[in-house]
This record gives structure tokens, sequence and C-alpha cells, in this order.
């Protein structure tokens, strides 16, 4: 991990769900699970998304990316197909 990089996770009011992210390398990866999903399965997963999104994406293009824009947006199918 590099300076500023941090995983961590937080449950919601109801306790019902657990919000699990990481920031490596200025880019965030957030997962939203039921709390009966272990903390390191939902980890195991943001690491599997992020080794794709990095290897699907050129990092000029990460770094260039506005946030909540489309340029992304044909990588939701690979987190359907990694979610089946």
């Amino acid at each position: 991990m590099q300076p500023g990089d941090h995983k961590g996770s937080k449950k919601d009011k109801s306790g019902q769900y657990s919000f699990h992210y990481q920031r490596l390398d200025r880019l965030i990866y957030l997962c939203f699970a039921s709390r009966k999903h272990k903390t390191s399965v939902c980890f195991a997963f943001l690491d599997q998304i992020r080794n794709l999104f990095l290897g699907t994406y050129e990092r000029n293009e990460t770094d260039r990316a506005i946030a909540f824009s489309a340029t992304f947006a044909d990588f939701d199918r690979i987190i359907a197909k990694q979610m089946e």
C-alpha cells in the first residue's frame, strides 16, 4: 500500500448492511453487502474488481477521469459478471 491508501468497513444505521471500501493508488473501490457476507470475502471481491479494472483501463485513462462520468460505464458488465 502507498501513503494515503486505506481499507475500511462501516455499518449502516440499521446494522443489516456493511459498506466496504479500498482507496488504493488514488482510486476508490466500493462494496455494499449484507452483514451475512464476511468482510474477508468482500475485500477479496474488491481486490478482484480492482485487478480487472486496472487490467481494462490504462493509467492515463484513470488519471484523467471525472468522477461519476460515463468514462467507465462499460465496466458495469464486468462487475455484473463477477457478481454471478
